[in-house]
């Protein structure tokens, strides 16, 4: 689901963004001109666009934090780009952007509306699809290297979209979270301040993500200082009172190109293509009790009822695991523990308090439990 999340959003990115008319390279120059910088995936400009058909080709990869690329390729053709294009819905947290639906849905393609056979060249290996275009998702390896000179070509649609067309555009540079996200301390990610992310830095436009049961908050960053501190309260907000968060930096270039023809009945006779690029890389993070808000744990107790509550609630729901977890506690010397053993000797209280142990004195709770652990 997390790749189809990716692929829906740059999906999203490259229609607001050819639609907008103004925040991307647009070029009306034959095939060989220069193209351009990236565009602002976030808050594309409103201003009303002129009629016109939209080819959106998107190549992407997203990878989770040291893991192997999952390769994204979408093709899609719309006749009336205008129509076609949803009104964002978003409220504004801390200067993020949150999700509200119907804005983040994959745009449709008209079977019918096409280009014919689409060819991209220059990437990891050369990619062709016939209409209709079906998305390719979760293929290992990223479809294109750094900053490659890749070129696209349409062979034309049969009765109505777009004609023949010959294109060459420049990939992003694939995204590097330095340190790597799944390396964020947990302490950085759950505490009360807000969450440094860093990345090597680049030229293009780069979105940092929070997703979690309270929602999707999107932050635009500036590539170029390789950093972005995350508001707490975006962090607050994805977790929604949940326990569990996933962080992602994207990078997008995305590159336009309008004046291409079209043909067909009550089509507009200008197509625009946008042909965009994207890197992303992701983590997952989970949290229990206090530690979700940054609560200082002070005591034992606090720590394992909070941060080992899966272990703790355990052992407190058995018959005699309560008993032997009490005598334990009070123990400083092997011959009390060996006690305690004897005294509460079912192998169920032991595994439950064994689990219980592992988690506070060896994963956890190292500090807080110090005694309890000695």
């Amino acid at each position: 689901m997390r790749h189809a999340h990716t692929l829906i959003t740059a999906l999203s990115f490259a229609l607001l963004v050819a639609c907008s008319g103004s925040k991307a390279t647009e070029l009306d120059a034959p095939s060989g001109t220069t193209p351009g910088t990236a565009v602002d995936p976030v808050s594309a400009s409103d201003d009303p666009a002129a009629p016109h058909a939209l080819g959106a080709i998107v190549l992407g990869e997203s990878h989770a934090s040291e893991g192997a690329s999952k390769r994204i390729v979408s093709v899609t053709f719309v006749a009336d780009a205008v129509a076609s294009q949803a009104a964002p819905h978003v409220r504004v947290v801390a200067g993020c952007e949150l999700a509200l639906g119907a804005s983040s849905e994959e745009p449709s393609s008209d079977a019918s509306f096409e280009a014919g056979t689409i060819v991209i060249e220059g990437g990891a290996s050369d990619i062709a699809l016939s209409p209709p275009y079906a998305s390719e998702a979760d293929e290992t390896g990223a479809p294109f290297t750094s900053g490659a000179k890749l070129a696209v070509q349409g062979s034309g649609a049969r009765d109505v979209g777009f004609e023949r067309f010959e294109e060459t555009f420049t990939a992003t540079e694939l995204l590097v979270a330095s340190p790597p996200l799944a390396k964020l301390p947990r302490t950085s990610v759950f505490s009360t301040g807000a969450l440094p992310i860093t990345w090597i830095a680049g030229s293009d436009q780069v979105v940092v993500t929070v997703s979690g049961k309270g929602g999707v908050l999107r932050c635009k960053a500036d590539d170029a200082t390789g950093h972005f501190d995350v508001p707490r309260e975006v962090v607050t907000t994805a977790l929604g009172g949940a326990g569990s968060l996933v962080l992602s930096v994207a990078r997008e270039r995305v590159e336009v190109r309008k004046g291409k023809k079209t043909k067909g009945i009550d089509v507009p006779p200008a197509g625009w293509l946008s042909l965009s690029t994207t890197s992303t890389e992701t983590a997952s993070f989970t949290c229990s009790g206090a530690e979700c808000t940054g609560t200082t744990i002070a005591t034992c107790q606090d720590c394992r009822t909070s941060l080992c509550k899966t272990e703790f609630d355990a052992c407190t729901a058995d018959a005699t695991c309560p008993f032997l977890r009490t005598c334990l506690d009070a123990c400083t010397t092997s011959s009390c523990r060996n006690a305690c053993f004897a005294k509460w000797p079912e192998p169920a209280a032991k595994t439950k308090n064994g689990a219980l142990y592992k988690c506070q004195c060896v994963n956890k709770c190292t500090s807080e439990c110090a005694g309890e652990c000695s």
